[in-house]
């Protein structure tokens, strides 16, 4: 197998961790927490869980709706974050992108594509 194929099966394989992955919710009832929680997520392009998923995942019981609020709340500041950055530079850099701005900004998918084409073109060139 070529190096070329090599490449672009590692790079898918980073696009699926990356994009089925999740983070733990926190472990407390504390409204900073789901704040900051809910940031992070967006800020790493994450796509912005449902209340059901994330209290599928509280095992412990923590999430209220209170709760939910303050993540949604966080979620909006950090994609407000992450929308506002350099889509081709993202691209560029060959990070995957889930379309959480497709709604703020409808060129950031435009910019991101041209930034992984370059992406693509450097990788191939090795």
């Amino acid at each position: 197998m070529s190096l070329k194929v090599w490449k672009a099966l590692l790079l898918s394989s980073l696009f699926l961790m990356f994009g089925c992955a999740s983070n733990t919710s926190p472990l407390s009832n504390i409204p900073m927490d789901w704040f900051d929680f809910g940031k992070q997520q967006a800020l790493e392009g994450r796509l912005k869980q449902s209340e059901q998923k994330l209290s599928a995942n509280d095992q412990d019981g923590y999430l209220t709706s209170s709760l939910y609020n303050d993540y949604q709340l966080g979620y909006m500041k950090g994609k407000t974050e992450y929308c506002t950055q350099d889509a081709s530079i993202l691209g560029a850099t060959g990070r995957p992108y889930l379309g959480i701005c497709d709604d703020v900004d409808p060129s950031f998918q435009e910019q991101y594509d041209s930034g992984q084409d370059l992406f693509w073109t450097i990788s191939s060139s090795d």
